[in-house]
């Protein structure tokens, strides 16, 4: 059966991708300069206030479960209704609740409230990923993308050189300091909303119903490897999240600019590894940096053992500096896959069921990680107890990491098609 002019016109100009204006750069900006404050720095507030090992574990499983559980609900309604309505709506929303966390002095109300904010934040992350979809092509997709992630994790190296510059030597109260951030977060998120507004976007001609878009990434098998690795990752990553936000504070005897100063470290090398080694993914493809990058980053628990060990943050500044190139690849060639795996109109779809697994298993690896620090104290010493969950985790991402190399590759490397057409 031929298709009609009109038909083979439309599908052409599906392929071509948006132009990348400015109105993006300023959404990944803004967006990121919040997400970069209020991620980590809720943890660090929790410990403030007086958490213990089990109810960090519950705040960062609360986080990484209602950020992904319900991102395949909201990545079928952005495919539906399109990208900018849920990318607007849940920065405004994101705004007004860190904002709010400055009034909370309990652990418990904080878990309740972080539940909710990640619940409503969760509805940007399908659009964000589907929407960079739109602004690239298979063939640039690795360059757009760095492109794009450079502007953001400079937003997030400048997010933290605010916050440094604004508490550095302050004589004002720990119980205030420890505030800036969100309410830098808030405004900022807020203002990405705004931002929204202009943005282009690309028509989707190809909706699914509702239980074949939660599915039909399965039936991909490339792509349903990818999902299973990506998931004993997740676990395998996350174990020792709640521990890192512990030990940051203890090391840094509740500095809020030291703890700036080390994830500026971890965003300068982030951002600067997103901006010159996206075009590499796309020259020799995206299966050995995702193998490179997740094997690489057993140096993070390797640092925070190190750390521990000398009672000192420096260890960990240089270790987070490190790390942070690692994770650019890991970032971009991760989305790069999903993105290659995904038609046009279920981008947001697969990038969903990817978020809800991973999601799913970072809950459970930080559970059990929080857990086992409680645990283990019963028989050690809290520092022997720490160092014990940061080994195992450790050995999980070096096995994790090897895995990858049992994927299969989707895009056909730059290199080898040069090498195809000779």
């Amino acid at each position: 059966m031929k298709m009609s002019k009109e038909e083979v016109s439309d599908r052409e100009i599906e392929k071509v991708s948006l132009k990348l204006s400015k109105s993006l750069f300023l959404v990944a900006g803004f967006s990121s300069f919040s997400v970069s404050l209020f991620n980590p720095f809720l943890n660090f507030y929790a410990v403030f206030i007086g958490a213990s090992f089990t109810e960090l574990g519950w705040l960062t499983s609360a986080k990484n479960l209602f950020l992904n559980v319900f991102q395949l609900f909201w990545g079928y309604l952005s495919d539906l209704k399109g990208k900018r309505i849920f990318l607007g709506v849940g920065y405004l929303f994101t705004g007004l609740l860190v904002l709010t966390v400055c009034w909370v002095n309990s652990s418990l109300v904080l878990i309740g409230l972080v539940t909710l904010l990640y619940f409503l934040y969760s509805m940007t992350l399908p659009s964000w990923t589907s929407l960079l979809g739109d602004y690239s092509e298979e063939s640039t997709r690795g360059k757009v993308l760095g492109i794009v992630g450079f502007v953001s994790q400079f937003a997030s190296v400048t997010a933290y050189l605010v916050v440094v510059t604004l508490t550095f030597n302050s004589k004002l109260s720990n119980e205030f300091l420890i505030k800036i951030p969100f309410i830098l977060a808030g405004f900022t998120s807020l203002t990405a909303s705004f931002f929204v507004l202009p943005l282009k976007e690309k028509r989707n001609n190809q909706i699914r119903k509702i239980a074949e878009s939660f599915t039909g990434s399965f039936k991909v098998g490339n792509y349903r490897r990818f999902l299973y690795l990506s998931s004993f990752n997740a676990f395998s990553m996350s174990l020792v999240w709640p521990i890192f936000s512990y030990l940051t504070v203890l090391l840094t005897n509740n500095t809020v600019w030291e703890m700036a100063l080390i994830w500026g470290a971890w965003s300068i090398s982030n951002s600067l590894g997103q901006r010159f080694l996206g075009k590499l993914i796309d020259l020799y493809g995206r299966k050995p940096f995702l193998i490179i990058s997740k094997f690489s980053l057993f140096v993070v628990p390797l640092g925070y053992i190190l750390s521990n060990l000398s009672s000192s943050w420096v260890e960990l500044f240089v270790v987070m500096l490190t790390a942070g190139v690692f994770m650019s690849l890991s970032i971009v060639s991760e989305t790069a896959y999903i993105l290659d795996c995904a038609e046009e109109g279920e981008r947001a779809s697969f990038t969903a069921m990817f978020n809800f697994l991973t999601g799913i298993f970072s809950f459970t690896g930080s559970m059990v990680g929080g857990f086992l620090t409680d645990l283990f104290k019963f028989s050690f010493t809290t520092s022997t107890s720490l160092n014990l969950v940061l080994l195992v985790s450790l050995v999980l991402r070096v096995v994790s990491g090897l895995s990858y190399k049992t994927l299969k590759e989707v895009h056909v490397p730059i290199r080898q098609q040069s090498s195809f057409s000779s």
